[in-house]
C-alpha cells in the first residue's frame, strides 16, 4: 500500500479524520490504513468490527460514506475529492 495513489489517498483520509473526527483516530490508530486497504486492496483488516479483505469501495464511494457519516450536508462539495 505504498503506491503513489495509496500515499495520496492515505493523506486525504488523515486530513479528513483530523478535521472531522479526530477522536476516531485517537481510538483506532489503524483506522486510516484499514480503510485504505479496502480501496487499494490489501490483506484482511478490521472495518467496523468485521474482518474484510480485498477491495470494497472506490475512493469516491469511501469518501461519500465518510461525508455522510461525519459532515453536514452543506460541507459535501468542499470535502469530497475530485473524481478526475
Amino acid at each position: 500500500m505504498e503506491s503513489p495513489n495509496a500515499v495520496q489517498i492515505r493523506a486525504k483520509l488523515l486530513a479528513f479524520y483530523q478535521e472531522h473526527a479526530p477522536e476516531e483516530l485517537a481510538q483506532d490508530l489503524h483506522k486510516v490504513d484499514n480503510l485504505l486497504a479496502r480501496v487499494v486492496g490489501g490483506p484482511p483488516t478490521n472495518v467496523g468490527g468485521m474482518m474484510v479483505g480485498g477491495v470494497l469501495w472506490t475512493e469516491a464511494e469511501l469518501f461519500e460514506k465518510l461525508v455522510s457519516k461525519y459532515c453536514h450536508p452543506e460541507e459535501k462539495e468542499e470535502v469530497l475529492p475530485d473524481e478526475r
